[in-house]
């Protein structure tokens, strides 16, 4: 729900927004789910990494599922853009 109207008010509804083929989606692994910790914790939660499309974009350096050539440290220009 908020995904997708987010998308509306940003005008990406096209390409983003909802789970479909042709969509753009980002992704986000969290060390622990942020229902089963206390509200004051979510703030202090880190993400160990995040995919926008098909790319990694930022991943922690101990994060087992991380590729060989390493996590970029932030979303390259072309990525954002696209």
């Amino acid at each position: 729900l908020y995904t997708v109207n987010n998308a509306r008010i940003l005008g990406l509804v096209t390409v983003s927004g909802t789970i479909e083929p042709g969509q753009r989606a980002g992704l986000a692994v969290l060390p622990q789910g942020l229902l089963s910790i206390a509200l004051v914790a979510v703030r202090d939660t880190r993400a160990l990494m995040t995919r926008l499309g098909r790319r990694e974009v930022y991943g922690e350096k101990d994060y087992p599922g991380q590729g060989s050539e390493g996590p970029a440290r932030s979303a390259p220009q072309e990525v954002l853009a696209q």
